[in-house]
């Protein structure tokens, strides 16, 4: 769906991480080389330069790999692997510096990001007809002040609202990240008939079940329920503050259909007795 609906690093992005969770749990299997470091190094500066939103995992697979692994060559092995992610991702850091003349990590959009999700005329999601692609006044003010002056603009702007309206903040938050599970409000018409209740629920049930997955691979004690739990818990929190976008989701559903499965596998053992009916 999302290479032929959206032309973004949707499908890429979740090739990616799918791809990082499995070099883990396989680097944990046995001491890795340092080539193997080297490899998982180059792909989290891939994924760097692809969705800087998903990087927040790349400590948590660091540190459990190291948890995993406590000899103390692998502090080489790791500080190897954060080495050459910084070498894959400096092109374009310096790229950055030498246009805006200054550090800024990949991208810098985060302030009107957050801006078209929180403020006086939101409800608490985003609006196109702010954004400066959309808005001919806003692409205008964002010509006059340069990319970094208007960044620094919303930013400005956000912390005021913030600062204005806490309550209403954090339950924009609260709503989006409710949302983030079982998806923006979008009407959804089939035939006539308006199934936006329906997608909600479809999305809410593959929720539920991938978090009744998620606990029972921690009661159980499986190997990597650790990181799953992080893909789960950690990955959403960036977009809390914006716009949920199903697409964003996205990155993190190989995973969640895994700790559905699992669910389903587990489910097998029990059995269910039925009083037996006396037949007259």
């Amino acid at each position: 769906y999302w290479p032929v609906r959206v032309v973004w690093e949707t499908s890429l992005t979740t090739f990616l991480l799918s791809l990082a969770l499995l070099l883990t749990l396989r680097m944990a299997d046995q001491p890795p080389r340092l080539r193997m470091w080297i490899l998982f190094g180059l792909l989290w500066g891939v994924i760097a330069l692809t969705n800087t939103a998903i990087v927040s995992m790349f400590p948590f697979c660091l540190f459990w790999l190291l948890y995993r692994l406590p000899r103390r060559e692998q502090l080489v092995g790791a500080a190897l692997c954060v080495l050459t992610a910084a070498l894959v991702v400096s092109p374009w850091l310096v790229r950055n510096y030498e246009v805006f003349g200054k550090f800024i990590f990949v991208r810098d959009n985060l302030p009107l990001e957050m801006y078209e999700a929180n403020n006086d005329q939101s409800s608490g999601l985003w609006t196109r007809n702010e954004h400066p692609g959309n808005n001919p006044e806003a692409m205008q003010r964002f010509q006059e002040l340069g990319e970094l002056g208007f960044m620094a603009e919303k930013k400005q702007e956000v912390r005021q609202f913030i600062r204005e309206h806490p309550a209403r903040f954090l339950r924009f938050t609260a709503e989006r990240a409710a949302y983030f599970w079982i998806a923006p409000p979008q009407a959804t018409i089939v035939a006539g008939y308006d199934l936006m209740i329906s997608r909600h629920t479809n999305f809410l049930l593959g929720a539920v079940l991938a978090f009744a997955g998620l606990w029972l691979t921690i009661r159980n004690r499986k190997r990597g329920a650790f990181l799953l739990a992080c893909f789960l818990l950690i990955y959403p929190l960036p977009y809390y503050l914006v716009m949920p976008f199903v697409r964003y989701k996205h990155p993190i559903e190989p995973e969640m259909i895994m700790l559905i499965v699992y669910l389903f596998w587990e489910s097998r053992k029990i059995q269910i007795q039925w009083p037996n009916r006396k037949i007259a």
